[in-house]
């Protein structure tokens, strides 16, 4: 059980069965924890110490949508004593905790797991209501949130590029019923951490002063990446590269059934050979294998889902 200790001390006082068993992938928990539990992940000062620093960071932050007092001297520290969101995407680098805590989350879950932070303020929300295509898990580090959590929730949606389209389609024809069916509300402070599954509608605003929180998306396996370790597989056969005769356009007829037929067994050739086995574990070491990279987080433009503001950084899950 060594592999799941960082996950069972995340979601205490749940046991690591009950939240296996009951939650993940289910429905969502919010579980009131210590600060100890969020000691050492990530503080306001090492998020403005990363704008400063880090890869053009502190340029973006100079383009504020409104006049901001003291910018011209210290433009990041004025920006975020103004209230306004920052966002630091795939936020690997930003502290050692945070990518130890992604290393061993992969590890435990066999799933690509990264970081997002979001430090907000009180000058406008990051984001509307919306859902994730992925899981997360979400550890508040200093002061509070208030989260809203709709009981809509879209049927297992993957974290893949060709399901973008459906995704922003969904985000947008949803949304007002999504407002409308707002069954959970709850403030969390730091030590706290929320479990969201995939899919499920909820938004998220600061009540006072500042919040930071981390989120760690997970992407486990599926049996999209099944299928696509089967195409894999089937490069590798020639008679799946051969090319198929001209089929009648009757796709009932006796000859275009057959071809089908071949094919149909040449899958399931594919599929219950040792190769499949190797292939999949090639492909789910793909998937587990960015969580333990190391990367520095990057700022884009975000805009602010209830008041249309553009601001540094961006909101992606």
């Amino acid at each position: 059980m060594t592999r799941f200790a960082t996950l069972a001390r995340l979601v205490e006082p749940l046991s690591l069965d009950a939240f296996l068993g009951e939650y993940y992938d289910r429905r969502l928990v919010h579980l009131p924890g210590t600060p100890e539990r969020s000691r050492g992940l990530l503080t306001h000062d090492r998020v403005a110490h990363l704008l400063r620093s880090g890869d053009g960071a502190g340029a973006n932050v100079t383009r504020f949508p409104v006049p901001v007092v003291g910018a011209d001297s210290d433009p990041v520290a004025a920006y975020m004593d103004a209230g306004y969101p920052v966002i630091l995407n795939s936020a690997r680098g930003a502290s050692p905790e945070i990518d130890r805590i992604c290393k061993e989350l992969g590890a435990a879950l066999q799933a690509h797991v990264w970081p997002n932070v979001y430090a907000t303020g009180t000058a406008g929300a990051p984001l509307n209501i919306h859902f994730d295509l992925h899981d997360v898990l979400v550890v508040q580090c200093e002061g509070e949130k208030e989260w809203q959590i709709s009981s809509l929730r879209a049927d297992r949606p993957l974290d893949v590029p060709e399901m973008q389209g459906a995704f922003d389609h969904a985000i947008e024809t949803m949304r007002e019923k999504a407002l409308a069916s707002i069954d959970m509300k709850f403030t969390v402070k730091p030590g706290d951490v929320v479990y969201i599954p995939r899919g499920q509608f909820h938004m998220a605003t600061t009540p006072r002063g500042r919040s930071l929180h981390v989120t760690f998306a997970i992407r486990p396996l599926s049996g999209y990446d099944l299928a696509q370790a089967l195409c894999r597989l089937t490069l590798s056969d020639p008679r799946s590269r051969a090319y198929l005769p001209n089929l009648d356009p009757d796709y009932a007829s006796e000859k275009t059934q057959s071809r089908l037929i071949e094919f149909k067994d040449l899958l399931k050739e594919l599929i219950d050979s040792p190769n499949m086995d190797q292939v999949l574990a090639e492909v789910r070491a793909d998937l587990i294998s960015p969580s333990n990279r190391d990367r520095p987080a990057s700022v884009e433009t975000i805009v602010d889902g209830t008041q249309g503001r553009e601001y540094p950084g961006k909101a992606v899950g």
